[in-house]
């Protein structure tokens, strides 16, 4: 059986495209801010040399620098999914959000 093709547009901090790759998929992700671009550069580097699981993650797990807007046209061979999950939609409270997601999203935005 191959395994499912997914393109996820917004890779965001690529929680996502790892729970997907770990459910068998192989995941192009797409991510167009270069600071967390190269954050998930890093973290795919340092995992792939890892030895338990840097042949996983190189198997399954693909970065592309690029807003998906432009590089969803391109794509070969044409996945069976793209997966968008916007990461910041719009809140109705007022109250802050965890500090964590409050540094990241004053980096993204």
């Amino acid at each position: 059986q191959t395994q499912p093709a997914v393109a996820a547009a917004t890779a965001g901090r690529g929680r996502d495209a790892c729970v997907l790759a770990a459910g068998g998929c192989r995941v192009r992700m797409r991510e167009r801010k270069p600071v967390v671009a190269a954050l998930l550069d890093d973290g795919l580097t340092r995992g792939s040399a890892d030895a338990d699981i840097g042949g996983w993650l190189q198997e399954r797990l693909q970065l592309i620098h690029a807003s998906s807007l432009t590089a969803l046209t391109d794509i070969t061979p044409r996945p069976q999914v793209v997966y968008l999950d916007p990461m910041f939609p719009h809140r109705q409270k007022s109250a802050l959000g965890k500090k964590e997601v409050r540094v990241y999203e004053s980096v993204v935005r």
